[in-house]
């Protein structure tokens, strides 16, 4: 049996009624426990002077274990000590036994503030039903933050009495209060529903949407029921869609949560009875169940609408039209109005019937010149977005064209549409342009193929073949694009200009940020022939680039560095081929870098790598790594290289492991 301790004057029954006691005495210790020794101490803590924080941790371990005999020892802590109030209180809301709630519930009366609040919480959390009549009476208090504290526990005790409760005061409560009953009420209906208690639910959520309440807690209960309730879900989306502006939007939102097999043609039925500003919105949202059943009425609004509803229903034709709105699309396309062309022009790229292609094709091979520039124009832009290969003779033939836009619209298109088989279409006037205003229109046509194509060797051979034709700035772009495609045929056209003292400046450009390692003869070359300091000097970093971040055979790398080192003229150069061998993780990686130790520019570099291959290298080459460290030690003063090194030699020299490598 436990022993009564008085705490700081008071009895028992000063702070705790005597009946909970009495079980307390009576109860506790029936039962042997686990870690019951431990549970005493603690208990013992508690009723000590011990300092705050060890009072504190012993409640929460208390709590963790579910020490019921801790309750005695507990409840007083809810009265007596503000700052520990809480964590008693949570020891208690933790401990499963029975008492625990009683001791909580006995304690309500006798409380006030955030410690009354706290209890409460607690009670909730617990799900003690037998508080609901005491929670009931708080919240018809005045104590504004007890009630709206009440409202939340009998919202997770959810007993059929704690329902009657908050049904009960919903109308009555002051709006603080209100609110929090509405969503204790929600919580329990979304409960209700996840058991198969639908009908109840929907009584709540019912309940909610008709009390006075804020907006966004109504719409929350129409949001609630109308996803549940399967044999009325339709009457509930019309009156949404009927409704104010917030019950519009949530219809908007609901709607893509409910059966996608029923609602296109319910909110297709709207359409007509909706100020244009909804309508907008509603043609929107068909577009995107990409239902065409719906089509005849958005066809309907694309016609006849007020304009905003006109731009989304031509918006939404591309996402479920086929070839039967081709004709008023096509027509719209050309409408002076910006916004509707756009529209139009937009859904006519994305249209999925393959009739489509089909039909601009034969109206490309149609269209007069003469009479209608603007649909040839519209075609060809067309043909590019939608790559329409069989639109390919067609625009070719444009590019003989006197009108400057018509041949630009077939450059721009063929640039979307042409594979690297049929280049040539575009680089011969890349070579010889009809009008100097093409230039920029063929470059970038051009790349796009080349960029494009899967066989990039083939399309880097048209370039290649392109070279000699070229001239001044062109053959500048076809270097520069050579770069981009890439391959062998690329880099073997690059190589024949290196020297080229007049494409040295983009030769080393191109190649010094090539993608792969197959680029390091031609540079080391340059850096070793060049003329010009410049161009040596880039070719130069962008070899040591390529030792740096390429995987290489660890003898090429190494090979890379010392013909680097050698070559490099400036201390800028050298530091980064030594850089480049912490990658290296050999033998002869950590002796190249030892050697650059007696440079007066280079020793912290080269230090700092040792240091990275000696956390590699050190189980391997011990002797060989405590030499280099020593030589870091003699040759750097800076203290963060020498304490790094200092502690690696002493690992290396014990023998034990360091790093990643030893």
């Amino acid at each position: 049996m436990l022993m009564v301790r008085r705490t700081r004057g008071l009895s028992p029954a000063s702070v705790c009624p005597v009946g909970i006691w009495m079980a307390l005495l009576v109860g506790v210790g029936q039962e042997v426990l686990l870690g019951q020794s431990e549970v005493e101490s603690l208990i013992g803590l508690l009723r000590s002077e011990a300092p705050y924080m060890q009072k504190l941790l012993a409640c929460k371990k208390l709590g963790q274990m579910g020490a019921a005999e801790a309750v005695p020892a507990l409840v007083p802590l809810l009265f007596e000590d503000e700052q520990l109030s809480h964590a008693a209180r949570i020891a208690l809301e933790a401990i499963p036994d029975p008492i625990a709630g009683q001791v909580l519930l006995e304690s309500l009366p006798r409380l006030e503030g955030r410690r009354r609040v706290g209890v409460i919480q607690s009670l909730g959390v617990r799900r003690e039903k037998a508080a609901v009549e005491a929670l009931g009476k708080l919240l018809a208090q005045e104590d504004l933050l007890s009630a709206v504290a009440a409202a939340d526990a009998l919202g997770k005790i959810a007993t059929p009495e704690a329902i009657a409760v908050l049904e009960e005061r919903l109308a009555a409560s002051p709006m603080p209060v209100r609110k929090a009953i509405a969503h204790a009420l929600l919580e329990i209906g979304e409960k209700m529903c996840q058991e198969g208690e639908v009908a109840s639910a929907l009584k709540l959520f019912g309940q909610v949407a008709e009390a006075e309440l804020p907006t966004y807690l109504r719409l929350a209960s129409e949001r609630a029921a109308i996803l549940v309730d399967e044999e009325n879900w339709k009457a509930r989306l019309l009156k949404l869609l009927r409704g104010d502006r917030a019950e519009f939007a949530l219809a908007l939102e609901v709607a893509r949560l409910l059966p996608r097999e029923a609602v296109p043609a319910l909110v297709a039925s709207e359409l007509s009875t909706q100020a244009p500003e909804r309508q907008a919105l509603l043609v929107e949202l068909l577009g995107e169940f990409e239902d065409r059943r719906v089509l005849p009425a958005v066809l309907t609004v694309a016609k006849e609408a007020d304009k905003v509803a006109r731009v989304a229903a031509l918006k939404a034709l591309g996402r479920l039209g086929d070839a039967s709105g081709l004709s008023l699309l096509l027509e719209e396309a050309l409408n002076e109005d910006a916004d509707v062309a756009a529209a139009a022009r937009e859904a006519l790229a994305v249209l999925k019937d393959p009739a489509v292609d089909h039909e601009l094709v034969i109206r490309l091979g149609q269209s007069k010149l003469a009479t209608r520039p603007e649909e040839m124009l519209l075609f060809a832009e067309l043909a590019g977005r939608r790559r329409i290969r069989a639109a390919q003779p067609f625009l070719v033939a444009l590019l003989k064209e006197d009108d400057p836009r018509l041949r630009q619209a077939a450059i721009e298109a063929l640039g979307q549409i042409l594979g690297p088989e049929d280049l040539g279409t575009l680089t011969s006037p890349l070579l010889h342009p009809k009008a100097e205003e093409d230039l920029p229109i063929l470059k970038e046509a051009v790349r796009l193929v080349c960029v494009r194509a899967a066989d990039r060797e083939k399309a880097a051979a048209v370039l290649v073949d392109c070279l000699p034709g070229a001239a001044g700035e062109l053959k500048h772009f076809l270097y520069e694009l050579l770069g981009v495609v890439g391959g062998r045929n690329a880099l073997n056209a690059l190589a024949e200009a290196a020297m080229d003292p007049q494409f040295q400046d983009t030769v080393t450009r191109v190649l010094g940020q090539w993608q792969g390692p197959a680029a390091a003869p031609v540079l080391y070359r340059i850096a070793k022939e060049a003329e010009d300091q410049r161009y040596r000097l880039r070719a130069l970093r962008g070899y040591v680039r390529i030792a740096r971040q390429f995987d290489l055979p660890a003898g090429e790398k190494l090979a890379m560095v010392r013909s680097a080192l050698a070559l490099a003229e400036r201390d800028e150069e050298k530091i980064l081929a030594i850089q480049a061998l912490s990658r290296i993780h050999t033998f002869e990686a950590l002796q190249l870098a030892s050697a650059q130790l007696g440079q007066e520019a280079l020793k912290l570099h080269a230090a700092q790598t040792i240091l990275s291959l000696a956390e590699r290298l050190g189980a391997s080459y011990p002797q060989d790594v405590r030499r280099a460290l020593r030589a870091v030690i003699e040759a750097v003063q800076e203290p963060t290289i020498r304490q790094q090194a200092e502690t690696l030699l002493q690992t290396v020299t014990a023998g034990s492991p360091a790093g990643n490598g030893f």
